[in-house]
């Protein structure tokens, strides 16, 4: 249940100004200030004011985005629909700050339906979407095809691909090898690697539309622009500017063989270096040549002018000689440059020569085959607006559809994103538009939070459009409003003083914001406490010299310091979820779904923490993100594809006989594959089956043999897609792989059916194309992150945008923000203006890219710093800080050192038991440890709406949850949860592990793996008795072993089992049809006061299962203890008291309804109803402990 708190007048108002209809408004948000209520509250006050729902169009940057604002909406919407006349009434005051109008009463009631029946319903969409329906409305005015198809990311590899390949098959056929192509080609072979060209060639891909643009299908004439620029003349070539260079010389000949002569007859080895070089000089005809010689005369390795040339009895005869060489140093470093800069562009030119050819290729499969991908539909959307013969048609129809267009995340819009945002709303404040309504401008969004560059994101972009906006609404003397929220529904002030404290420093702050404020966050958790710990960096060791021979060369070893960190982290979860850690601010045990753990990139740690956190039985949603072909049913599936292709590729068919496809294990393949004497593995399973050889699997064998003859005659007759859809259905071999990978793997195997279906879309070939293309450009496939679920997450920061967590682990591998060699190197000329023209990077001398370099190096710096900042913004209570760094010590600013520096000083130190300092732990100094303890007075608030913690009010809330005779000025005890009354009150529970039921497992055993293992036990089942009752009754074992295998694998199979007879069995029960049926709910949230001994005790829990119907509510708590007792006197005083507190909140909300409380036990599946006076005993007898405790 959301947590409600009064929120302030300021913010309030503040959130009214953003939502109000009538005017434009811009809002800078700080991270968790609510924007997404924000957003959604304009949309119904929009819908509230009359504008009809074709009309509103929403940009929001991403389609989970998009779903969570049109569920809000709609939620709310249906509400409405329901609600008698006088709760409506509240909520339309509510929401509009007055009271409602009748007219308003009645459309409130009508939106749910209108907005349904609205064609294309509400706009609520990214704005990849609406430019394709934008497109399929105008096909013809956009040049696209009528019914084009979207190229999703994997059939457009197989499309880039195709397209290379036919280029350079192309070259291969030319008849002319003098012709452009082929000898821009033979340059890039002749300077650079396969890998080098490819990597650029997929940059330049990757930024298409603008270097299209730029070169406008001439290089040459592009280039030339570019060589202008630099300072080139037409025509100018390496070795002419090598001449012209050698002829500028500073020092003749003749002087050089002077001082040479004078350097042989004093002698020395550098005397006589230089009067070596300077012969070979004189007697070299081959101008490249000679700059060579005078390179090593002249210049160090690393091209820096020689501080001593020659000796100084040398210098001391000719000193005037010495003195001009040393200038002929520097002049000729200076050259080299320049001469470097020339092949720079030559290169450059080159590789923009066969790109734009690959380029074009890429166009032209596209167009004939229908394929409009992402890049293309902005592109083609934007010139679309842009077009002056067709413009005005456009927005003659769009004036029609859009009065009011609300984008979300602002700050990650790209340049040409804008483009067409603008041209949408060029007429909004001008008074020339379609139509007469009052038109409005909304943008969301925080510079600080803007992290996308990768994709085009301008962080500027959103202040210079704010003033754009602005100065256009007020020449049209329309209202706007720019309104900060700065207010955290979020995080506690702990972790926000934090994050003020680390930006405050003015280094940390560069590139945060446009104005270069420092960020200052205030919380609606005023009272809460939090903290943020700083843990040592972990160091790399130096190995010790490995001995055994049989060791893999690339296992992890246990000094590696990621390794190090990952068993630290999991060590502490587990400590944590061990002993029912209670977070200040929460009131209850932490679960594994409160923890998130962020990266910065994917590198050995990821793999490092998952491995540990499942090895100890936690429960872990894995890789947000993979490579398709590192998944190993993958493998599996492509092991099974190359067989089909080649049945005597002995290893794929090894590889797929151990698979779960087929099910042999080690023994069995041994018996099969030893003694063959050269044979094929193939041959010998055939013979194997054929002669029925004793001792050997020869049914497994025919079953294998008889499944790959019938998957051969598939795949001589059918498409890639085709041949891996019969494999997977009618095969069997998705089930055999979900067996034994668990559910984890159906993403997974989905993707690869998708990269199957891209590949034959794309026209690419069968299937040993097919896993040909798949092993050299493995797609990436992301995974949806599903917060509800109670599973650690360990996600990149980038992927964490928008999300949050309790408890948040920062790990910082101690890289800088910017890492010159892994920079981009196909680099733009300029950073604003596209058609300045590219080069690609050379190493070497060059220097015409030193400044624009510097120029990305402090924007890639910059937006590293706001990473940190949406990193630290994630945690809402804990944040842990943490990294660990190679045998070099790290750079000096990096995410660990930029905390530390901030908080270090002012932090608690911890330490371990050999003296160490184990961690650092920082609070805000205004604020204790549990600031809602009873001996805090809480300022008297004033009356008002209550949040949510998305930043929101709830209404209107029932007086159990803000009754109205509470008196705000009196200060309440800390809110007792029924789970662990008996605890905070002085009594014991008997039962030794559940996590489900905090009361249970706040008394463990002193074992750790007996209390991990009862916890473990507790915990599957509450998730069993959760969330079988949902599925039908026949699929639900099957459904409790995926879930027990997948989630606790190292269980013996006969516990498995039992579990699962336990909860069936409990299930399947006749007297428990009600609690588990249709309409009943499981992990319900509850929440009030009652009056004990005249005290006034907030109480919040969470029961187990509920079940309302209309004349009783039945509450039910599962207990798994060992001993389950005879009679109802017997129960642990502490489960009387448990339930007696859910009773007597319940029938505050359930007035005149019989409240019936239940107890199952696990154990035995016996149901345990206690009757009333049990619980009266239990609630009355707590009185005096009440006292003690309030």
């Amino acid at each position: 249940m959301a947590e409600h708190r009064l929120i302030p007048l300021e913010t309030r108002q503040a959130q009214a100004r953003a939502s109000n209809p009538e005017i434009s408004a811009w809002v800078s948000a700080n991270a968790g200030s609510g924007k997404t209520f924000v957003l959604a509250r304009r949309v119904i006050r929009l819908l509230l004011n009359g504008v009809a729902p074709g009309k509103i169009l929403c940009l929001t940057y991403t389609k989970a985005a998009a779903a969570e604002m049109s569920n809000r909406i709609f939620e709310t919407l249906g509400q409405w629909a329901g609600l008698d006349e006088a709760r409506l009434r509240d909520a339309l005051e509510d929401v509009l700050g007055h009271a409602p109008e009748g007219y308003q009463l009645h459309r409130a009631r009508t939106l749910f339906a209108l907005s349904l029946d609205t064609p294309g319903g509400l706009k609520i969409q990214t704005i990849h979407a609406f430019c394709e329906a934008l497109l399929h409305q105008f096909p013809l005015e956009a040049n696209v095809s009528g019914h084009f198809q979207v190229l999703e990311a994997m059939a457009q590899d197989a499309l880039v691909e195709e397209a290379r390949h036919s280029v350079l098959v192309r070259m291969q056929q030319a008849r002319r090898a003098d012709s452009d192509l082929n000898q821009a080609f033979a340059h890039l072979l002749a300077i650079a690697s396969d890998t080098q060209i490819n990597s650029a060639i997929r940059e330049i891909l990757a930024d298409r539309e603008a270097f299209l643009n730029w070169a406008g299908g001439d290089v040459g004439q592009a280039m030339a622009a570019v060589r202008q620029r630099l300072g080139f003349a037409p025509g100018t070539t390496r070795i002419s500017v090598i001449t012209e260079e050698l002829s500028n010389s500073l020092i003749f000949m003749g002087d050089l063989a002077r001082l040479a002569e004078t350097a042989a007859a004093i002698g020395g080895s550098s005397n006589e270096r230089f009067a070596g070089l300077v012969a070979d000089i004189g007697e070299e005809t081959d101008a490249v040549a000679s700059l060579h010689l005078r390179t090593k005369l002249f210049l160090t390795s690393d091209l820096e002018p020689r501080k001593r040339l020659v000796t100084k009895p040398v210098v001391s005869s000719h000193p005037d000689l010495v003195e001009l060489c040393e200038k002929e140093a520097a002049r000729l470093a200076a050259s080299l440059a320049r001469i470097a800069n020339l092949e720079m562009i030559e290169a450059s030119h080159s590789l923009f020569v066969v790109a734009n050819e690959i380029l074009e290729r890429y166009e032209t499969l596209k167009r004939n085959r229908g394929f409009v991908d992402f890049g293309d539909m902005i592109g083609a959307a934007a010139n679309l607006l842009a077009r002056s013969d067709v413009r005005e048609w456009v927005q003659y129809k769009l004036d029609r559809g859009i009065d009011h267009v609300l984008i979300d995340e602002a700050q990650d819009t790209s340049p040409r994103q804008w483009e067409i945002i603008n041209a949408i709303i060029e007429d909004f404040h001008s008074g020339r538009g379609a139509s007469e309504a009052t038109r409005t401008v909304f943008a969301v969004g925080d510079e600080k939070q803007s992290i996308y560059s990768f994709q085009g994101a301008d962080p500027a972009g959103f202040s210079r459009q704010r003033r754009s906006v602005s100065e256009r609404a007020r020449s049209a003397r329309q209202k706007f409003e720019s309104v900060p929220l700065n207010l955290s529904f979020r995080s506690t002030p702990d972790v926000l003083a934090a994050v003020d404290a680390v930006f405050a420093i003015e280094e940390n702050a560069r590139g945060l914001s446009a104005s270069g404020e420092a960020s200052i966050h205030s919380a609606i958790r005023e009272k809460d406490a939090g903290e943020v710990r700083i843990w040592p960096l972990f160091a790399s060791e130096k190995p010790a010299k490995q001995t055994d021979w049989l060791a893999p060369i690339d296992a992890p070893v246990a000094h590696d310091p990621a390794i190090r960190l990952a068993n630290r982290i999991a060590a502490t979860i587990e400590e944590w979820i061990g002993r029912g850690e209670i977070l200040p601010g929460r009131d209850r045990p932490l679960r594994y779904g409160d923890i998130l753990i962020l990266v910065r990139k994917r590198d050995r740690f990821v793999p490092a923490i998952i491995r540990e956190l499942k090895r100890r039985g936690m429960a872990i949603a894995g890789a947000d993100r993979l490579h398709l072909t590192d998944h190993i049913a993958v493998e599996d599936l492509m092991a099974l594809g190359r067989v089909i292709c080649l049945p005597e590729d002995d290893l794929s068919l090894a590889a797929l006989l151990k698979s779960p496809i087929c099910g042999f294990d080690d023994d069995e393949l041994i018996a099969i594959a030893s003694n063959r004497k050269g044979q094929p593995l193939i041959e010998r399973l055939v013979e194997i089956r054929t002669s029925g050889e004793a001792g050997l699997p020869v049914r497994k064998i025919a079953d294998c043999l008889r499944l790959l003859d019938e998957l051969r005659k598939v795949a001589a007759r059918s498409s890639v897609h085709r041949f891996y859809s019969h494999a997977l259905g009618a095969a069997g071999c998705r089930a055999a792989l979900l067996s034994r990978f668990g559910t984890e793997a159906e993403d997974v195997i989905d993707a690869f059916e998708q990269a199957a279906l891209a590949h034959e879309s794309a026209g690419d070939g069968g299937l040993e194309s097919f896993l040909a293309s798949l092993s050299r450009n493995p797609p990436q496939i992301k995974r949806e992150i599903d917060m509800k679920k109670d599973e650690i997450r360990v996600i990149t920061t980038h992927s964490a945008k928008g999300l949050e967590a309790p408890v948040v682990f920062l790990v910082d591998p101690c890289s800088p923000g910017h890492i010159k060699q892994h920079a981009a190197n196909v680099v733009a000329l300029s950073k604003d203006d596209a058609m300045a023209g590219y080069l690609w990077r050379q190493s070497g001398a060059a220097n015409a890219l030193d400044a624009r370099m510097e120029e990305i190096a402090e924007d890639a710096e910059a937006e590293y710093r706001r990473l940190l900042y949406v990193a630290m913004t994630r945690a809402a209570d804990r944040l842990i800080v943490c990294g660990y760094h190679g045998l070099r010590p790290p750079p000096e600013h990096h995410w660990h050192s930029m905390v530390m520096r901030a908080l270090g000083g002012s932090a608690q130190q911890v330490m371990d038991a050999e003296g160490n300092v184990s961690e650092f732990i920082w609070r805000h100094s205004t604020h204790p440890q549990d600031t809602r303890s009873a001996e805090t007075e809480p300022s008297k608030p004033a009356i008002g709406p209550v949040a949510s913690d998305d930043g929101g009010p709830e209404a209107p809330l029932p007086d159990l949850v803000f009754p109205g005779h509470l008196k705000p000025e009196l200060p309440l005890p800390k809110p007792l949860n029924p789970s662990l009354a008996g605890l905070a009150l002085g009594r014991r529970a008997d039962d030794t592990g559940e996590e489900g039921a905090a009361v249970d497992a706040a008394v463990q055993p002193t074992d750790p793996t007996l209390r991990r293992r009862a916890l473990e036990r507790g915990n599957a089942a509450h998730k069993l008795l959760q969330y079988l009752p949902d599925l039908d009754a026949g699929d639900r074992v099957s459904a409790a072993r995926a879930w027990l295998a997948l989630n606790l694998p190292e269980w013996p199979v006969e516990m498995r089992e039992s579990m699962i007879s336990q909860v069936t069995a409990i299930l399947d029960a006749p007297g428990n049809g009600e609690i588990f049926g249709p309409g009943s709910q499981a992990e319900a949230g509850i929440a009030g006061t009652i009056a004990i001994g005249g005290i006034e005790l907030p109480v919040s829990g969470q029961v187990d299962r509920i079940a309302i119907s209309e004349k009783a509510v039945i509450v039910c708590d599962y207990k798994t203890n060992r001993m389950v007792p005879d009679n109802d006197a017997q129960i642990d005083p502490a489960y009387l008291l448990q339930l007696a507190l859910y009773r007597a909140l319940l029938k505050q909300v359930f007035p005149g309804k019989q409240i019936v409380c239940r107890l199952i036990w696990v154990e035995n599946g016996k149901v345990s109803e206690p009757d009333d006076s049990l619980l009266d005993q239990a609630l009355t007898g707590i009185a005096p402990s009440v006292h003690a405790y309030g």
